[in-house]
């Protein structure tokens, strides 16, 4: 199972996403960083593991104010060995340096013309909140549209403690069983994670159970095998 550590960029900080209430996300506090800092953050997180791809969500950028590229050039430069998956909520991104591999969410998307004018490779987004699928309503419900990576974003149960959405999920997977799905939103800890693999999916994208300590280095290595 792959697991992968979750980068939320808001005003030149690491933020905690929770709920998906962008506009109340604070600074992350993290047994792993001194400080909110993505450098601190992302140094961390490798001593905790030597992960091999982050998800970066730039805030800013998906809500059109501003972005955070500067500082993702940065990390993808100085780690040029990770690669990093991009939610900048551009749905003709291209691509900042060559280990970026963008992600696409529905969030972004309104229409399927939208979509398919995307022809660079990309990881899906599948956005819902609060029970909501988000954007094109076509990408939700036909699986022949997807790429062979896809997200489960579940936005409301992000930072919750609630546990990830597994009915969706499980749907999900009996819909496109052939496609690496990844589970986003609401781990709490390895019993999930192993729950998660027992459904068939491919891999998890994680923020707080990592800054928080219910993920150690030894849950890390059992579940990364």
């Amino acid at each position: 199972m792959q697991i992968i550590p979750v980068i939320d960029l808001k005003s030149g900080q690491v933020v905690h996403a929770k709920q998906g209430q962008r506009a109340h996300y604070q600074p992350i506090t993290s047994r792993l960083s001194p400080s909110s800092n993505a450098h601190d953050i992302v140094a961390g997180l490798l001593a905790l593991y030597p992960f091999q791809t982050f998800y970066i969500a730039d805030i800013d950028a998906i809500q059109g104010n501003g972005s955070h590229a500067e500082m993702i050039n940065a990390l993808c430069r100085k780690y040029p060995h990770i690669t990093w998956w991009l939610d900048s909520g551009n749905v003709q991104h291209n691509g900042l340096v060559a280990n970026i591999h963008a992600v696409i969410g529905t969030e972004s998307l309104q229409t399927l013309a939208q979509y398919q004018f995307i022809k660079t490779p990309h990881v899906l987004s599948l956005d819902n909140l609060n029970g909501q699928n988000l954007g094109c309503v076509e990408l939700h419900a036909d699986c022949a549209l997807w790429p062979s990576q896809v997200i489960a974003m579940s936005l409301s149960s992000v930072g919750s403690g609630y546990g990830p959405d597994f009915t969706r999920l499980q749907q999900m997977h009996t819909q496109a069983p052939q496609a690496s799905l990844y589970a986003a939103g609401g781990v709490r800890n390895a019993q999930d994670l192993h729950d998660l693999r027992h459904l068939g999916i491919a891999g998890a994208l994680v923020a707080t159970a990592f800054h928080d300590g219910r993920l150690n280095a030894k849950d890390l290595n059992d579940l990364m095998q």
